[in-house]
């Protein structure tokens, strides 16, 4: 039995194209944004790249490109331009009309998860969606598209910012206030527990680059990233899990609500480096 495709978990298909192309570079680090536009029948990658930071529009004919870059079968294509004219819909009896045809051609199982809508999840997996909530805890906050890109840098465009102040509002974690600028909500983002794996590795893999970027490009005073090689048992493995989580929970604690100077990621890895002895032998 053919495994379904990612995209049935999207209903946002610039969100599916990021997911993608980052899981297909995670399989091959050759395939890189010059490669899929040449596929896609570009010469330069630069308009690819315009639509993934939604800098462009993706139109029909290039969406039914990427599924056949992508194989999807005649299903999953279908999928793919319906969520693509969803997205493009101007009026809202437009987008209904798309959103019932989307509901018959998706899998149940992607309908929710929990009662928990879809949305939630393809938000849990981009980075900075989560930055942008917590910017609202710095003691110099301001409520606009300005601020938020200056504090994130140019990786982060202003097309992106207001994507992620749409989705934050649409979830509920921040809401609009009359004169256009954003405040944050009493709503707690740990409704989203259930998010199922994949976005979580998406997220987690996110995360690991930004890591990467910051030993190059953060002083050593203003980081702290260590790591120890370590021969543990099973059981040694449950202690010392359970002695990370403990070390979490007190790091949120010092978090500040208000008057905070910077955003931090914090995160921790503990993973096996070898095989299991029964494995070797098979």
């Amino acid at each position: 039995m053919q495994k379904d495709s990612p995209i049935y978990a999207f209903l946002d298909p610039i969100d599916y194209l990021n997911f993608e192309f980052k899981r297909r570079k995670h399989q091959d680090p050759r395939f890189t944004l010059r490669k899929w536009s040449t596929l896609l029948g570009y010469k330069n990658p630069s308009f690819l790249a315009h639509i993934l930071k939604r800098e462009r529009k993706l139109k029909i004919d290039l969406a039914s490109r990427v599924a056949e870059v992508f194989s999807l079968n005649a299903k999953e294509k279908n999928y793919m331009e319906l969520i693509v004219l969803k997205n493009n819909s101007k009026s809202p009896s437009e987008q209904d009309l798309y959103f019932k045809l989307i509901r018959k051609v998706r899998p149940r199982q992607y309908w929710d998860v929990d009662n928990i809508p879809v949305h939630e999840f393809e938000f849990a997996s981009e980075w900075y969606h989560w930055v942008i909530l917590e910017l609202f805890f710095l003691k110099d906050f301001f409520p606009s598209v300005d601020y938020i890109q200056n504090k994130l840098g140019p990786a982060v465009t202003k097309k992106m910012i207001q994507y992620s102040l749409d989705k934050l509002t649409e979830i509920g974690l921040i809401e609009k206030r009359d004169d256009g600028t954003f405040a944050r909500s009493t709503n707690d983002p740990l409704f989203l527990k259930d998010i199922p794996s994949h976005y979580i590795r998406e997220y987690h893999k996110n995360m690991a680059e930004r890591s990467k970027m910051a030993l190059d490009e953060v002083p050593p005073p203003e980081r702290y990233i260590r790591g120890s090689m370590i021969a543990l048992t099973k059981e040694q493995l449950k202690e010392a899990a359970q002695i990370i989580e403990e070390a979490h929970r007190k790091i949120l604690g010092l978090s500040a609500d208000e008057g905070a100077d910077r955003v931090y990621h914090f995160s921790s890895h503990l993973f096996p480096l070898t095989v299991e002895a029964e494995r070797v032998m098979q």
